[in-house]
């Protein structure tokens, strides 16, 4: 009979082979910490110890779009398998009525798929097919999209990473596992455990920075909130390469757009004048669609901040004036007053640069290192939570292009 490994929602069977796999690395979509262990009987004489990995959908999410599997790429997809009018919401509509826990539903070819007036093929929705029948709502709305004579097996087959990124959008759902069965291939033979190699996945987007404090606070801000997505990212070693300024950076984004860099990179500038400037230059280079070039996020509190300058202390808006990266740490963590000076005019903004004193930089950098090492207990990360969604949401949006 063979053997075979499934990835699997529930009764969902969305790829699998038979005697071979058919991704030695489960398509990326799981970490070394996803494996778990199932007690199961195990022929061969094992121990009863049946490795799988598993993943929960609400934690798939952000990695499905991260790795092009966006509900962008899906709704265009849909459309090309079963009809150009049929909405995204009207395909989540049809999954959320699907019951996944259902067994027995392998489509009988003969039965299921006569051409008459009343029967619909679903072939190209593959394993889909044969839940779609047993959930009467699901086909009342596919129907409205099929003339009589139109069977999906004409049309392109949706992929079935397309379809779960759908399913993660179906809150019932949303704790519950994706899990790829690849032991009885061992047990059979035809694999060695070594041959799956699930491991930090190949980085799929370069992060540029103004230096290597913006570099070590965006990174293990990343690994510390999102570790279920930080091996998506990358970032050019400005510990041993640092730029010189935002106009180094310029010139560098320039080169990469000059040889055609094909890797999805984003750069974040402060968001102060400099920045800005910098964010205006590197736009008129026409950056290609793979390139996110930003600044770091606007937030309500940089709004009244206290400053201090020719005019003495004033509480100002920084934003767009003198926001870095240490903005966005724990203020309230230090015992230093965290005043932005307001330092150099700059004659074609008409505005005073702003920006941290380098004794307040670095006691604030301390302490987020060593909040760091601890797990950020009794440290204010809300700030850092919220940049590193900003850095997300502009990530996700590359893969619309």
């Amino acid at each position: 009979m063979g053997s075979v490994t499934e990835l699997k929602f529930k009764n969902y069977i969305l790829l699998w082979s038979k005697n071979h796999l058919f991704s030695n690395d489960g398509m990326g979509l799981f970490q070394p910490n996803d494996k778990k262990f199932l007690t199961r009987e195990c022929p061969y004489g094992t121990d009863g110890k049946y490795p799988i990995f598993s993943k929960k959908l609400s934690a798939l999410k952000d990695r499905l779009d991260l790795l092009g599997h966006t509900l962008y790429r899906a709704e265009m997809a849909i459309k090309e398998s079963i009809h150009e009018d049929i909405s995204l919401e009207e395909f989540i509509k049809v999954l959320s009525f699907i019951n996944f826990d259902t067994e027995d539903t392998e489509l009988d070819y003969e039965l299921d798929f006569k051409p008459t007036k009343d029967s619909m093929r679903y072939e190209n929705l593959w394993e889909l097919g044969g839940f779609i029948l047993k959930a009467p709502k699901a086909i009342e709305i596919l129907k409205k999209y099929q003339a009589e004579d139109d069977y999906l097996q004409d049309r392109t087959v949706l992929d079935p990473l397309l379809i779960l990124r759908c399913l993660a959008e179906i809150e019932k759902h949303s704790e519950s596992d994706l899990v790829w069965e690849y032991y009885d291939l061992v047990l059979g033979g035809w694999i060695e455990e070594k041959d799956i190699q699930i491991r930090e996945e190949t980085p799929q987007f370069l992060i540029l920075t103004e230096g290597k404090t913006d570099t070590d606070i965006i990174k293990k801000s990343l690994q510390s909130f999102r570790p279920d997505i930080s091996d998506l990212f990358f970032f050019a070693d400005t510990e041993n390469h640092p730029f010189g300024g935002t106009n180094d950076i310029a010139k560098f984004m320039k080169g990469l757009i000059d040889i055609k860099y094909q890797v999805k990179a984003i750069v974040v500038l402060d968001n102060d004048l400099a920045g800005n400037d910098a964010l205006k230059k590197i736009k008129q280079y026409n950056s290609p669609l793979n390139f996110a070039v930003l600044t770091l996020p606007e937030y309500e509190d940089f709004s009244s901040m206290e400053t201090i300058g020719t005019n003495g202390n004033e509480t100002m808006d920084i934003n767009g004036k003198a926001v870095a990266i240490e903005c966005f740490l724990d203020l309230s963590s230090i015992e230093e007053d965290t005043l932005i000076r307001w330092t150099n005019w700059d004659e074609k903004n008409k505005k005073y640069h702003g920006r941290f004193d380098n004794r307040i930089k670095n006691a604030l950098k301390t302490k987020f290192d060593e909040s760091y090492q601890s797990g950020f207990k009794n440290y204010d990360t809300k700030k850092l939570e919220f940049l590193i969604n900003y850095i997300l949401e502009k990530a996700i949006k590359l893969n619309k292009t």
